[in-house]
């Protein structure tokens, strides 16, 4: 069984979850089930949300509906901080500053980030910060 569970703000479609395959979203082919494409980009856009409000929005979402397993919301932050341009990883860093957890593969994407002279300075020190944040945390 496959339930329209919430919509992302500003978009038309409906986030979808199914007993069989999880997340997903319609496309024109059909079902997009993200983990089976192993591509999380139509939930990018959550990341414009601050982090408490997109977590309200989905556990909200997630409460009204039996069944529906925990949101990817860590395999959304992987994308965007994966993506090849500021915009995503931005917002991926603005939700590690705003407490998301942050992951040893995060830290990895954060440690790539900072070195990759494409992306401005400011990001490339935000995700620096982070990554020296985590070490910090690791040894007290």
């Amino acid at each position: 069984m496959t339930s329209d569970v919430f919509r992302i703000p500003g978009k038309e479609w409906f986030v979808r979850h199914s007993v069989e395959h999880g997340w997903g979203c319609p496309s024109g082919d059909g079902p997009f089930w993200f983990s089976e494409k192993g591509n999380f980009m139509p939930l990018l856009p959550l990341l414009e949300m601050p982090w408490p409000a997109a977590t309200n929005l989905v556990q909200e979402a997630i409460e009204r509906h039996a069944g529906v397993t925990a949101f990817p919301f860590d395999s959304t932050v992987l994308c965007a901080l994966a993506w090849p341009t500021e915009h995503w990883p931005t917002m991926a860093v603005q939700w590690l500053e705003q407490g998301f957890p942050l992951s040893e593969e995060a830290t990895v994407h954060l440690e790539t980030i900072s070195k990759n002279k494409a992306m401005p300075q400011r990001l490339r020190h935000r995700c620096l910060a982070l990554v020296k944040d985590k070490s910090r945390g690791a040894n007290a």
